[in-house]
């Protein structure tokens, strides 16, 4: 049954075996996503590139067409800068097991990324391993479900998922370092994004407000911007005040709207 394999068991071991045998072929990411639903409630996977030096690139999905449609292009076309998991390997993150509500920032769901994008995509829940293939690129193989029924997983899971871990990436390791070894880069779109984020408002912002932009934007609170910056709380609502007036904004979907024109105006140029 999904999600009950005891990692002492034989047929565990099995499972492992399959997937060692399947290193290299198109049906790896198939048996790797088998392995970790015997051990939790997790039924679907996607797996795709992170690096600041280019746009993501999926490099397999078993998601039905109606949840891959809404996921995957809004996603590399400039979704994933507001990513807790992008922004979490942006900042040099150790390969590991993460479950999003440890990465996400305080006010994830009342940011309009999680409203106009992520709710939009059905996960109910959702993990991620991580695998640190060389400096600045990851594999990001994210696990979750679509079932409201379900919830979170409970902490027998998130505890066979942690100590399968080491395992399961030195085996991703081994396979995508194989398939992936000839791979060249085209950092020219990820440069394009990266620069449409940094440079938002630059024409009416100070640097600092233009930081205090990009905190809003990912989902972080007053509180939380004010820690991030090492500012106080009371120079954040200032901040957020003076980016209002400047940019026209009254709101966090409206600030949202705007740099959504500004991002998809930037990369029309481009």
């Amino acid at each position: 049954m999904s999600g009950t394999l005891l990692l002492n068991s034989a047929e565990w071991h099995q499972q492992l075996a399959l997937l060692v045998d399947k290193i290299g072929s198109d049906d790896f990411v198939l048996q790797l996503s088998a392995a970790i639903c015997s051990i939790t409630q997790y039924n679907h996977i996607a797996v795709y590139t992170l690096s600041t030096k280019e746009v993501p690139t999926v490099l397999f999905h078993n998601l039905p067409e109606q949840w891959a449609k809404p996921t995957f292009p809004s996603y590399c076309e400039g979704a994933y800068l507001l990513d807790p998991i992008a922004q979490f390997c942006f900042n040099d993150a150790p390969s590991g097991a993460y479950h999003l509500k440890d990465l996400a920032p305080d006010h994830f769901k009342q940011s309009e990324y999680f409203k106009r994008y992520y709710k939009n995509i059905g996960l109910r829940d959702e993990s991620v391993l991580l695998l640190k293939l060389k400096p600045d690129y990851y594999i990001a193989h994210s696990i979750g479900h679509r079932f409201s029924s379900l919830g979170r997983m409970n902490k027998r899971e998130q505890q066979r998922l942690h100590y399968a871990t080491p395992t399961l990436l030195a085996i991703c390791r081994q396979h995508w370092s194989s398939v992936l070894n000839n791979e060249k880069v085209d950092d020219s779109s990820a440069k394009n994004i990266a620069a449409a984020f940094h440079q938002f408002g630059a024409e009416v912002l100070t640097s600092r407000e233009q930081e205090i932009v990009r905190e809003v934007l990912k989902g972080h609170s007053n509180k939380s911007i004010a820690e991030n910056l090492y500012i106080s709380f009371e120079t954040v609502k200032v901040h957020r005040k003076h980016i209002n007036n400047k940019l026209g904004t009254s709101s966090h979907a409206q600030l949202f709207s705007s740099f959504i024109s500004y991002l998809t105006n930037s990369l029309d140029q481009a």
